[in-house]
């Protein structure tokens, strides 16, 4: 009986033991290792995203070397993004799944580097590059902001913008096409730049959302981020279908649209719920149209917009950040949207520009480019 209780009690301690040492099996945990330059007895807040929201971990404190060491608690098939901020400035970004161990280097500023993690590093390269452009955005638009009574200049400034816009876009579409089963194409996706921009702001880049989604659900099949890709990728793919619909059920009576204002919202159409609404067909990048909408459209508005009107101002601009800003500077206050496909255009018979429509319930009437008093003679007869 003596030698059956030590054989079970040494089976205990086995067993006990072998518990022990899966629970520190590194599965659960990612290490961090931080270095700051100059960083000696110096506070760090680390954060977590918790999908649209950062919620505090911990506060640690450097060394007098300026180095720290920290587990943080993360599945290892549920990788999240962990953020590290020195008296309120954020030193250093990183995705960690459970068995990470990263190494990171900060100089307090912004700039740091990370090893250990693939995924790391390659957010890391993209919010570099990210950093970069917003800066370059920054300048830009202070200039324009500074030379908006010299046409030219004003001009000039708007197409820097916008190359900056669509050259980064193209990067951006070239990083997730390249990483789209890494975390850090999760973050390019949602990128916004200058005024709020979303750099995958149309419709038809639900490709890219579906890409990504795809193969990181292959790789982290209980990703948290899955449901919000879902909801984006759902919601893109029902504007896409509007947008290409002729009509819709023969409810309204006219073609409608629904189209990405300047924060990537969709709007659509046939939601405006106004009694009148002008259908405005236009450009950015043409002067005159910039002219039509301030002194013929914008007097009209602000006489008749308390009377139940609306303008859906549909911009043709393939450069999404010089609509954006004229939009922003003219200030106008009805809605802007842009089709930078101009699928619109065949709905509608577009073949001239600027081009207005008049809704008045299910009738549609082409007022073509009228004055403002041909324009306005046709919204008193329909108010």
């Amino acid at each position: 009986m003596g030698n059956l209780i030590g054989n079970l009690g040494r089976a205990a301690a086995l067993v006990a033991a072998a518990l022990f040492l899966f629970s520190c099996q590194p599965g659960g945990k990612a290490v961090i290792n931080l270095d700051i330059e100059d960083g000696g007895g110096k506070k760090v807040v680390l954060t977590r995203l918790d999908v649209n929201k950062n919620s505090v971990v911990d506060t640690l404190v450097c060394d007098e070397s300026g180095h720290l060491r920290y587990a943080v608690k993360v599945p290892e098939d549920n990788p999240d993004f962990f953020y590290l901020y020195e008296d309120g400035n954020k030193i250093a970004s990183l995705v960690l799944a459970g068995g990470d161990k990263v190494e990171v280097k900060a100089d307090g500023s912004g700039n740091f580097s990370v090893t250990g993690s693939s995924d790391c590093s390659l957010l890391q390269e993209a919010e570099a590059k990210y950093r970069e452009v917003t800066e370059q955005f920054e300048i830009l638009s202070d200039r324009l902001v500074a030379n908006y009574k010299d046409v030219d200049k004003a001009d000039g400034f708007r197409r820097e913008m916008g190359k900056l816009f669509v050259s980064h876009y193209r990067e951006c579409v070239a990083f997730v096409m390249e990483h789209p089963s890494s975390m850090a194409s999760v973050s390019v996706l949602f990128q916004r730049v200058g005024d709020n921009l979303g750099v995958f702001a149309t419709d038809t880049d639900v490709a890219h959302f579906k890409r990504v989604r795809d193969s990181i659900a292959a790789v982290y099949p209980h990703s948290k981020y899955l449901p919000s890709l879902d909801e984006e990728i759902s919601s893109r793919e029902d504007a896409l279908a509007l947008r290409i619909k002729l009509e819709n059920s023969g409810e309204t009576g006219f073609p409608d649209l629904i189209l990405p204002d300047i924060n990537g919202n969709y709007v659509q159409l046939s939601s405006v719920g106004k009694p009148l609404v002008l259908l405005h067909f236009w450009t950015a990048s043409e002067a005159s149209h910039n002219i039509y909408n301030t002194q013929v459209l914008k007097p009209l508005y602000d006489k008749y917009k308390g009377q139940g009107l609306e303008i859906y101002a549909v911009s043709f601009d393939t450069d999404k950040a010089l609509w954006a800003g004229i939009v922003k500077e003219q200030n106008t206050g009805w809605i802007n949207v842009n089709d930078f496909t101009s699928s619109s255009a065949g709905i509608y018979n577009v073949t001239e520009l600027p081009r207005t429509y008049v809704i008045a319930g299910s009738t549609v009437v082409d007022s073509g480019s009228f004055n403002k008093v041909q324009l306005e003679r046709i919204i008193r007869a329909e108010i």
